[in-house]
């Protein structure tokens, strides 16, 4: 998609519409970064950043991307080392880091519920305040833990043949929010 013509900005608009102005770029110095990681992945230059800070958020910018056929790449803690979160040429990168929320944790059933830009470095100091450790990944601390638990059997190898996850809201391509 050309950054001239007019459904660049019909795009552009719509984004902003579903996450906020603040929360959207199309600018080349936010662009290039989101292109590459440190794999020898070929970098691919996206056409949008978006950086929701809530599910709803998401849930708008993704009718957007699929009702336009638009390709999106899904990213949360910034530290990508495979390839996982090179963007297709021309796409959206969705950046969840700042969903970046501890909603709670249970001391009683020891459980914490986290939205996906928490990273392992926010989550074990809040865990240490309540007497919890949390699991050493296998990554480093500013990565998210939702991403490398989800990334079997990256989250830890001292558990892993357990599942860290117990539960998650995902939104899918169209929309639709699954618990």
């Amino acid at each position: 998609m050309g950054k001239n013509n007019q459904f660049h900005g019909q795009i552009y608009n719509a984004l902003c519409s579903a996450a906020g102005k603040e929360n959207v770029s199309d600018s080349e110095m936010v662009l290039v970064p989101y292109s590459f990681d440190s794999s020898p992945t070929p970098p691919a230059r996206p056409d949008f950043v978006v950086m929701p800070r809530d599910a709803i958020s998401v849930k708008q910018v993704l009718e957007v991307a699929n009702r336009n056929r638009i390709p999106v790449t899904t990213m949360s803690g910034g530290v990508n080392i495979v390839g996982m979160t090179v963007p297709s040429e021309g796409g959206i990168v969705l950046d969840l880091k700042w969903m970046n929320k501890i909603i709670e944790i249970n001391e009683d059933a020891a459980y914490a519920v986290i939205e996906p830009g928490v990273t392992f470095d926010e989550l074990t100091a809040r865990l240490i305040e309540k007497g919890f450790r949390c699991q050493i990944p296998t990554s480093p601390g500013g990565s998210s833990v939702t991403a490398n638990f989800l990334m079997k059997p990256s989250g830890s190898l001292a558990n892993r043949h357990l599942d860290s996850l117990l539960g998650l809201e995902v939104i899918l391509p169209d929309g639709t929010i699954v618990q």
